[in-house]
């Protein structure tokens, strides 16, 4: 829930309540990262309790993620999610790589050659920007028939901890 302040016509503020519907979905790295954070912190309550407010979290989160981690239902996702974070970082730095040499192009006035190095490193970065974006829709696509097919058995991906977030 968050308050928004808003003038309202008689000059003072109004605040208007809204409620977040949407849940907030963490990645199995994210996860991890954060228990491996509690546990280094395991033996110092107001350490942890700064953790789990840092990380708007709460410890039945925690104990639920201990308990997938025991049962090792985070390490089946991690594959998968690291390598869909790398196609994220990737396509990142792709457009980052396009964005640059498009400054270049605009900011210096390039020789001819030089111009037309540019341009051929510019269509690369594009071409492999597509690729990137092609394999991340893809990636999500199998997720998306994963949990279409897992809750069709009745098992609930999403709360498994196995869906990667």
């Amino acid at each position: 829930m968050s308050t928004e302040k808003k003038k309202s016509t008689s000059g003072r503020p109004d605040l208007e309540i809204t409620l977040k519907t949407e849940r907030r979905r963490n990645s199995i790295l994210r996860k991890l990262r954060i228990l491996d954070h509690a546990d280094a912190c395991k033996d110092n309550k107001a350490e942890l309790d700064e953790l789990l407010q840092r990380e708007d979290l709460s410890l039945f989160q925690l104990s639920n993620w201990r308990k997938q981690k025991a049962e090792g239902r985070l390490a089946a996702g991690i594959r998968k999610a690291k390598e869909l974070e790398d196609i994220v970082a990737a396509r990142a730095s792709s457009v980052q790589k396009t964005a640059e040499l498009e400054h270049r192009l605009a900011v210096e006035v390039p020789s001819e050659e030089e111009c037309k190095r540019v341009m051929a490193e510019k269509d690369a970065a594009k071409r492999e920007t597509a690729e990137l974006e092609r394999r991340l829709l893809m990636s999500e696509l199998i997720i998306d028939v994963q949990h279409a097919i897992g809750q069709s058995y009745g098992f609930d991906i999403q709360d498994s901890g196995l869906d990667g977030h």
